[in-house]
């Protein structure tokens, strides 16, 4: 008994070994910086309003520059302990002006750290480990604080947000966001996933950023800042990132692990580039050229030209694009157009994905001979006025071919619209559009219409030529109904060039009846006096 008393103890003792040098050796793995924590003590939430709150909870130090507070060896683990709160924060400090450090702690909740308004060079973080935080460490409107040797092995970011004169330094973590925060040193991290990605609405936000000797999942981000005619086709970067750089290149790059973001470069040239995402941001005059499975997220960005990419492209704020020959299908949404003025989207394929195009707002823009075929919707539009849609075959997708929600002023002609599953054309509260001369073939089989419409002021006919759109199941006689609030086509073709009215549907009107009944007794009357003969 003895015996085997002894031997569940050392299978235990070899147990306990084996794990400990199991998380040891993940820890050598993960955690590049040098540091270990130790010693924790359980705690709450802390919350500093104010510099009597250091003294409040009992923190080593008196809050002077030789002598700072310490926030140290704590384990604070929010998620789930205090029920429904807008943003849980293990350690939040905020309104102070006396000097701190927060080391040696393990901190897991929505915001690990978050700082508002402290006083400039008043802060250290260091040596913590973070878990399931969306936000390592939160830094707002706080100058001056030095973020140094921090280890996050999983999700989450370090955060400037209006805070310049900081240092991050020599972090493994996902990734640092820099939001309006101009003229901080990033250097010698380790990041393991996002990487550097900024937040900016003026030059003045981004141009005094010093980046150096980072690393995204083990290979070099390469940073170039106020630059002229500069050619980048490094494939051994992970990250690359211009910043108020003038008539660049970027080609030839591999981006199945590397991101691309540039920031006030105008007249860049991107081509011949594969699998990857391009983030651009305010860069006017761009070309983006024969580039493969690319996905390009483009805000604030006018005069860009994107033509012959395979992949999807979402466009914001951007005025005068011109979009064509492109094909972006099998992707989620082909192209995105939200409040992008005086586009031009023309002969581009959008097939086979989710939804071929998306506008929002976007006056001025004009969407001539593409296709958005095999789709869900092949068309959405929402809260958008003043578009032209010619020449689009917009077929055979398994819901709408277009879906107009809350828009106004805007022609749709000379489109064709076939074998869709639903309408047609599905219109909800929509004012003032004007449709006509388009195809309409075998939408909606089995329903009323092809087409729906709830709104007012919209127009089914040309009122210059009195000439509607062709309606494959037209009976041949009166008005087209449009299903919904009792719209109709007043003037529905009977004929377009390759589609004549399908016989089956067409019923003889009166006057054919007429004809047909005379004919029958001219030649019955003719067949008796040939019979006297």
């Amino acid at each position: 008994m003895l015996v085997k008393k002894t031997t569940i103890i050392m299978i235990i003792i070899l147990t306990s070994i084996i794990f400990s040098l199991q998380i040891n050796s993940s820890k050598t793995l993960i955690n590049k910086v040098d540091f270990e924590i130790n010693d924790l003590t359980s705690s709450e939430p802390i919350l500093i309003t104010s510099d009597q709150n250091f003294t409040d909870y009992g923190f080593e130090g008196d809050g002077t520059l030789s002598n700072p507070y310490k926030i140290a060896n704590l384990s604070i683990v929010v998620f789930g302990k205090y029920g429904y709160v807008p943003i849980e924060i293990a350690i939040s400090i905020r309104d102070t002006t006396a000097h701190f450090t927060i080391n040696n702690c393990n901190l897991s909740a929505e915001f690990g750290i978050s700082f508002y308004n402290i006083k400039e060079n008043t802060a250290i973080i260091e040596n913590n480990f973070f878990y399931n935080c969306s936000r390592i460490i939160n830094i707002s409107s706080s100058n001056g604080v030095i973020v140094r040797n921090n280890l996050c092995p999983d999700i989450g970011y370090i955060n400037l947000y209006r805070s310049e004169l900081c240092v991050i330094t020599e972090n493994n973590v996902p990734g640092v966001h820099l939001e309006e925060s101009n003229s901080n040193n990033v250097t010698h991290n380790l990041f393991s996933n996002s990487g550097i990605t900024l937040f900016i609405y003026g030059l003045y936000d981004v141009d005094k950023i010093y980046f150096e000797n980072n690393t995204l999942k083990g290979e070099e981000i390469l940073v170039y800042s106020n630059k002229e005619n500069i050619h980048v086709n490094n494939r051994n970067s992970s990250q690359v990132i211009l910043i108020n750089c003038f008539n660049s290149s970027i080609y030839d790059l591999n981006l199945t692990n590397l991101s691309l973001k540039m920031y006030f470069c105008n007249n860049a040239t991107v081509y011949n580039n594969t699998s990857g995402r391009l983030h651009l941001s305010n860069s006017d005059y761009c070309f983006i050229q024969n580039n493969t499975e690319f996905r390009l997220y483009s805000i604030y960005s006018d005069y860009c030209r994107i033509e012959f990419n395979t992949g999807s492209i979402e466009l914001q704020a951007c005025y005068n694009s011109k979009i064509c020959s492109n094909d972006f299908s099998n992707h989620s949404a082909g192209i995105q157009l939200i409040s992008c003025h005086y586009s031009n989207v023309e002969g581009n394929i959008c097939n086979s994905g989710n939804l071929g195009l998306y506008i929002s707002s976007s006056p001025g823009t004009k969407i001539t001979n593409n296709s958005f075929n095999s789709n869900i919707n092949g068309i959405a539009l929402s809260n958008a006025r003043d578009l032209l849609f010619e020449l689009n075959d917009c077929s055979n997708n398994s819901n709408y071919g277009f879906s107009i929600f809350y828009t106004n002023n805007c022609i749709l002609r000379n489109n064709t619209i076939k074998n869709n599953s639903n309408y047609g054309i599905y219109m909800h509260y929509s004012n003032n559009n004007l449709i006509y001369h388009n195809i309409f073939i075998d939408n909606n089989i089995g329903g009323n219409s092809q087409a729906y419409e709830y709104g007012t002021n919209n127009t089914w006919y040309n009122q210059d030529s009195l000439t509607g759109n062709y309606w494959s199941n037209f009976d041949g006689e009166g008005s087209y109904l449009i299903w919904g609030n009792g719209s109709v086509d007043p003037y529905p073709l009977l004929y377009v060039e390759g589609y004549p009215i399908i016989s089956e549907y067409k019923k003889p009107n009166t006057f054919t009846i007429v004809i047909f009944c005379c004919l029958f007794y001219l030649v019955a009357k003719k067949r008796k006096k040939n019979l006297l003969l």
